[in-house]
């Protein structure tokens, strides 16, 4: 499941004018999502753009069988400071 809302999640924020040029997303870069039945829901997403990482939480609904998302939904929480990435496993 993790690596459909991943690629789930880079499709959605590509679509967000202001993330347009997201090169890398991980949803369980800064925690573990929580699973129940069909959804992942976190707030520990890393998403890097133009040299920046920002963190983001988000839900993520899959299909019964697990081969994609129906859904993705996610909210920007803010810039992780760089003085964070390496302890984070961020380049």
């Amino acid at each position: 499941m993790i690596q459909i809302c991943d690629i789930a999640a880079l499709a959605a924020v590509s679509r967000d004018a202001s993330f347009r040029r997201v090169d890398k997303v991980m949803i369980d870069a800064l925690s573990t999502p929580k699973s129940a039945d069909t959804r992942l829901t976190g707030d520990g997403g890393a998403l890097r753009q133009k040299d920046e990482w920002f963190r983001f939480s988000y839900v993520c609904t899959v299909n019964k069988g697990a081969l994609e998302a129906s859904a993705f939904n996610f909210k920007i929480a803010g810039a992780i400071p760089k003085s964070d990435w390496k302890t984070l496993g961020l380049w």
